[in-house]
């Protein structure tokens, strides 16, 4: 909600830490890196995520993303 009560969409707000992994999953999938191949990676640089560890669902998802905007 707004400051007048009214509703407002939410507004996306770049977060630098999570742009850098999108930004690494689309350079080693470039790379022929495969799916897991990519999960195994963030995960023993342990990079930043939002739960405990990636999951090949989770990359699968943001390089299904980086595909539609393509």
């Amino acid at each position: 909600l707004g400051q007048d009560g009214r509703w407002r969409p939410a507004r996306l707000i770049p977060n630098p830490d999570e742009q850098a992994v999108i930004a690494d999953c689309r350079r080693l999938h470039d790379l022929g890196f495969r799916v897991a191949e990519i999960t195994k990676e963030l995960n023993l640089q342990k990079r930043p995520c939002r739960g405990s560890s990636y999951h090949d669902m989770t990359v699968r998802r943001i390089l299904d993303r980086l595909a539609q905007t393509a």
